[in-house]
């Protein structure tokens, strides 16, 4: 006992006794890649190991250990054994490895239940069960495994093929062991004429959810008979002939190509080749279409690898290149990288798209080739940023994305979409100009900075240049979005930038506690240019605890801050920055704003203090859309429209906020009180300023007698999705 593995002593002193087992018929083995079970009677093992299960390997011979804990058994333990039930999911390498050992220990074993598992290398039965269909090996024994096996019980997970039991059955039975008598098979597939043969052949055969399949040989274990043969023959002609009937069938091989295009994903070559596995016109339309195979990465093994270049002929390619950490995929071919640069180097002038996701300096050989037809560059760096001073030779490149790689930015030229984020070092206002000046057809420009881009020292200078910069003409610049990037070049760079077909300019920034850059000067030197916001009459103002967000036209501006946002603080008066940027707008700007939006959840807040602000540049406003939000102190009306219902403090000068204003519109979020409207509208239409004359609520409650004096006083009042409050009285 001392020599034996701790893993199986239990079993002999405990399950092989014949106080516990000697009842009981059925002994069970159930495998898997992590674990491994033995069940005799009323005892269960159970064994996991974090490795992966194996029963010969450098931490011992597990093998031998279970045999020579089986030879300890009570004789009249192994010699009542009847059944052994093979399950989990590698059944076949259990029947091959452990069966030896259970057929030289449990002699009289008559029935075998076995698992056909998918995770098998092959789902067919006479795959699995090959181990019973040839006799055992010298190093065994002689004979066969189980020659006392009479009935043989198949159950499949998934789609297992059950036509090679009939090949496993002939072999045993030309052998000279019994002939198994009673097959049952249960789920699983098995073909028309195999089933024909094995009811003809077992004097006890049953399915149970087996479903019939087409195949063009009964078994793999046996040759088909000429009848068998003769019929599958006319079988598959007749489906043929089916097949060319069918309209699909009609259709042009260029049409039946584009369908499959865009019918799997790019590199998904399983799918690919379940296209071609349908029938044989598909196979061949597959095959003599160079579009379907363009992708090439260095994941594919060499066959495959093989087959992608002879079928894509002239086409131009796809290139996929990563070593990414902890990615299995690309690093099960760490190894092949030599093979795969050894066949894709030459093709370098037939790049269409290359896609780098790499770490280190293993990238500098593909972007140091000639590159003819490149048109795309993906380059994603996880780990470790990289500078790349060499300049890139592809004149047709059109599309860049960039993440964690400086590179020869002045070899760029004439690209439609330039995306960055992450660069070693924030983009200088030479280098951002040097590009934008050499693409004037650029569509896109994304750049994401690092955090602390504005913290660096020399921040300052890094928006200034030796030499005036003439300003950039972008017709064609659609989107224009910067992240987290340095404000003071940045903001430079904006003033330089005339894109009138401008769609969206999308800035975001976070804060870092004491932040040297001056945080509004993006709104000064690119939204208060009428060129981008002339159009626009609407002023979007969006504040919550950690955020502030400005709008107009067709640019929006973000700011996060890790703590809560004060206007005024002790370090920083923002309130006075954005009014600096507001003085700087085109004038034609002030004049076009009819409409400011509030929103997010400290609309009170932004009422009171940018209120003033706001009514001293945009003297028009005469629509006003209020978010009312359940976090303020009190979620009524009264209590945010506070700012409207009252003249401006001294400070602010005389008169009231907006007074031009004639339209109100508040958007309920929960369940505020909307009774407060009534008392802002009194309080205007009592002072010498304009009347309120439209009012809209979406959401929140309201008293019915304050919506019926509502209704009754103004020109236009409507209400959406808002709940009658019974109250007799309504705040004044």
């Amino acid at each position: 006992m001392e020599s034996w593995n701790p893993r199986f002593s239990p079993l002999a002193p405990f399950l092989g006794s014949d106080v516990h087992s000697l009842n009981t018929n059925r002994l069970g083995i159930k495998g898997s890649k992590y674990s491994f079970a033995l069940s005799l009677g009323a005892c269960d093992l159970l064994y996991h190991h974090i490795n992966g299960q194996r029963w010969v390997g450098r931490t011992g011979n597990f093998l031998s250990t279970l045999s020579a804990v089986f030879s300890e058994f009570d004789a009249r333990v192994r010699n009542s054994i009847k059944v052994i039930h093979f399950a989990g999911t590698r059944s076949r390498e259990d029947l091959r490895i452990l069966g030896p050992i259970l057929h030289r220990h449990f002699p009289n074993v008559e029935e075998l239940l076995v698992t056909l598992s998918a995770s098998e290398g092959s789902s067919d039965a006479n795959f699995v069960l090959e181990a019973l269909a040839s006799p055992l090996p010298l190093e065994d024994e002689t004979g066969w495994l189980f020659p006392g096996l009479t009935t043989l019980r198949l159950k499949a997970r998934r789609k297992a093929v059950y036509d090679g039991v009939m090949g496993v059955i002939e072999a045993r039975r030309s052998g000279g062991v019994q002939a198994i008598q009673r097959v049952s098979i249960k789920n699983g597939r098995i073909g028309r004429d195999a089933a024909a043969k094995l009811k003809a052949t077992v004097p006890d055969f049953c399915m149970t959810g087996t479903r019939y399949i087409d195949t063009e040989s009964a078994t793999r274990g046996m040759e088909p008979t000429t009848e068998i043969a003769i019929t599958l023959n006319n079988r598959l002609g007749e489906r043929r002939r089916y097949n060319d009937q069918l309209p699909i069938h009609r259709l042009p091989p260029e049409l039946l190509c584009h369908a499959f295009k865009d019918g799997y994903k790019e590199g998904d070559y399983g799918g690919l080749f379940a296209i071609r596995s349908v029938c044989k016109r598909w196979l061949e339309v597959v095959d003599s279409s160079p579009a379907l195979w363009t992708f090439v990465s260095v994941a594919h093994n060499e066959n495959l690898l093989d087959m992608i270049l002879q079928k894509s002929k002239n086409h131009l390619l796809s290139i996929e290149y990563g070593t990414q950490f902890g990615c299995p995929r690309y690093l099960a071919r760490v190894r092949s990288k030599g093979n795969f640069k050894k066949h894709i180097i030459p093709l370098a002038y037939r790049w269409k798209v290359l896609d780098l996701r790499t770490y280190g300096d293993d990238f500098a050989w593909a972007l140091c080739l000639q590159l003819p037809n490149l048109e795309t560059l993906k380059v994603h760096l996880p780990v470790v940023p990289c500078n790349h001073s060499h300049p890139l030779r592809a004149p047709k490149l059109r599309y860049v994305t960039n993440r964690g790689l400086d590179l020869n930015w002045e070899s760029l030229s004439d690209l439609r979409v330039l995306i960055l984020a992450n660069p070693t070092s924030d983009l200088s206002l030479n280098q951002a100009y040097a590009i934008l000046t050499n693409c004037p057809r650029l569509e896109i420009f994304q750049a994401q900075g690092n955090l602390y881009s504005d913290s660096r020292p020399g921040f300052q200078r890094s928006g200034s240049t030796n030499h005036p910069l003439a300003p950039v003409s972008l017709p064609h610049l659609r989107y224009l979005l910067l992240f987290r990037v340095a404000v003071v070049p940045y903001s430079a760079l904006l003033s330089l930038i005339h894109a009138p077909n401008l769609q969206r300019l999308y800035w975001l920034r976070q804060l870092i506690l004491y932040w040297p850059a001056p945080l509004f000067k993006p709104v000064e030197r690119f939204f208060g240019a009428d060129i981008h916001s002339l159009n626009a009459d609407r002023l979007h103002v969006r504040g919550s605890r950690y955020s502030f967000t400005l709008s107009l036209g067709a640019c929006k501006l973000v700011y996060f801050s890790s703590f809560p946002w004060k206007w005024e603080g002790e370090r920083r008066n923002y309130l006075k920055e954005l009014a600096t940027a507001l003085s700087g707008f085109d004038g034609r700007v002030y004049e076009s704003i009819k409409v400011i939006d509030f929103g997010g959840t400290r609309t009170r807040e932004d009422l009171i203090v940018l209120g003033p602000l706001l009514h001293r540049h945009f003297l028009n406003v005469e629509e006003l859309m209020i978010t009312l939000s359940s976090s303020e102190r009190r979620a009524d009306a009264h209590l945010v429209l506070e700012a409207l219902a009252s003249p401006l403090p001294p400070e602010h000068g005389a008169g009231w906020l907006f007074p031009e204003l004639t339209t109100l519109h508040l958007k309920a979020c929960r369940q505020p009180i909307c009774d407060g409207v009534l008392g802002v509208i009194k309080a205007r239409q009592n002072a010498e300023v304009r009347a309120i004359q439209r009012i809209s609520i979406k959401g929140g409650t309201i008293g019915r007698d304050t919506a019926a004096r509502l209704e009754a006083s103004l020109q236009d009042f409507r209400m959406d999705g808002t709940s009658y409050l019974d109250t007799e009285s309504e705040l004044a």
